[in-house]
């Protein structure tokens, strides 16, 4: 929840940022009108942008399959987000962000297990060097910054220290004032979920009385996936709950940090912009304090709330419920297996079996290889039950994508799911060698 909060807040920040910025140095009108209309066309203009590249690029990704390319090309997606709507006086961040959400949402069925694995790779190891550059660039600084800062009589070294720790005290107050009615929304959210449920099953109910035509089945079938993702959502805000306590967490954990620190640097030189030096110090007191102070002490302050987190056990148990649901879905494949492996009349039932357990052995492959066959290649028992297993987890997979679209289990039981069935398919594609 404090991941997809802190995604959009920083974005928004920065479009509130630009527009500051704008007015300080005379390239925006300060009427308000103007000013709120060009914050809607900022934020209009980059979310078109963003999903437009955001479909191309998942588009063209998706018929590659050299993973190299396809992580290269995903390196370029943000820039391709930016530069135009930069170019258009819009949130190129803003672009940015949308064209990563669509990414991240496509990413299960659009790319290949290697793409994905590659992917996941090459972005963590890009967010950790960036945002210790970050805080790394502003600590090389932090000496020369104090020496300027103290060099202007106007705004002194303690006074800016001060309004460091002043803002650092009214941010913290403010993040709880905005928690707090947010919670009781919360809670007013779920009786309003539990409402449109209800009708949403009643209208389903009304049009299944009536004669069925093509339109009308396709509108029962998006009729009843609407009603099945209410329905999880209900369930999911009834399982997890926000309490008082929660809410404590909640404002507690509103801490700032390389944003901040990336966002100061961002303001330009200008006549017009006084004491930048002392708005970066600012911002970097604000960061130092905050995760100091906020992140030292989240742990005694859940500790002490009696917040138990994420319960191992019942995770557990709901994948193990997802995994039975895939697993019987992925075995209807095996009902028509010689539609699942074209160029094979009859399959043997041993086959079938030893794709049913699952019982994938490296050392029996090997020995087919080295004895050889009568049979062709493709139709030894070793590569008949790869591709029929892969066969079932590909079926087991769309299963899973339609699960993710109706929000049946937490998200995080799916990508766990999903990281499973990754694993078993890089585990049954062939290897280079064998081809």
């Amino acid at each position: 929840m404090l991941e997809g909060e802190g995604l959009v807040n920083d974005a928004t920040a920065l479009v509130l940022l630009t527009t500051a910025v704008g007015l300080a140095t005379g390239s925006s009108s300060g009427d308000a009108l103007a000013i709120s209309g060009d914050f809607a066309r900022a934020v209009v203009v980059a979310v078109v942008i963003g999903f437009v590249v955001g479909i191309v690029t998942v588009k063209i990704r998706s018929r590659l399959e050299d993973p190299v390319l396809a992580t290269a090309i995903s390196l370029a997606v943000p820039f391709l987000a930016f530069a135009p709507t930069l170019a258009l006086n819009a949130s190129g961040v803003l672009a940015v962000v949308v064209a990563g959400l669509y990414t991240g949402y496509a990413n299960p069925g659009s790319f290949s297990v290697v793409t994905r694995s590659s992917d996941r790779i090459n972005w963590n190891t890009i967010q950790f060097l960036l945002e210790n550059a970050v805080f790394l660039l502003v600590g090389l600084q932090i000496r020369s910054l104090i020496e300027e800062v103290d060099q202007q009589p106007e705004l002194s070294l303690g006074a800016t220290v001060g309004l460091g720790l002043l803002a650092t005290a009214l941010l913290i107050a403010l993040r709880f004032l905005w928690v707090g009615p947010l919670v009781l929304l919360l809670k007013l959210r779920e009786g309003r979920a539990e409402a449109r449920t209800l009708q949403s099953l009643l209208f389903l109910q009304q049009q299944l009385t009536r004669p069925t035509h093509g339109r009308l089945r396709r509108r029962i079938t998006l009729l009843r996936r609407r009603y099945a993702r209410q329905r999880a959502d209900l369930e999911q805000l009834r399982a997890e709950s926000i309490d008082w306590r929660s809410g404590v967490i909640l404002g507690w954990s509103g801490m700032r940090g390389v944003v901040t620190l990336a966002a100061a640097q961002s303001i330009p030189i200008h006549p017009n912009i006084h004491y930048r030096p002392q708005l970066i110090l600012i911002a970097f007191i604000v960061a130092a304090v905050s995760l100091l102070l906020q992140g030292a002490t989240l742990p005694p302050l859940i500790r002490k709330l009696g917040i138990n987190g994420v319960d191992e056990a019942a995770d557990q148990r709901q994948l193990a419920s997802l995994l039975d649901e895939l697993s019987y879905h992925g075995m209807a494949v095996l009902d028509d297996p010689e539609a699942a492996v074209d160029g094979v009349d009859d399959v043997d039932p041993e086959v079938l079996e030893r794709v049913r357990q699952a019982s994938y052995l490296r050392a029996e492959a090997a020995w087919e290889r080295i004895h050889g066959t009568d049979q062709p290649l493709e139709a030894t028992p070793h590569r008949l039950f790869r591709r029929l297993r892969l066969a079932v987890v590909e079926a087991e997979r769309e299963h899973l994508l339609e699960l993710r679209r109706q929000g049946t289990y937490p998200a995080r039981i799916e990508d766990r799911a999903q990281a499973l069935l990754d694993l078993e398919e890089t585990r049954l594609r062939p290897a280079a060698v064998e081809h």
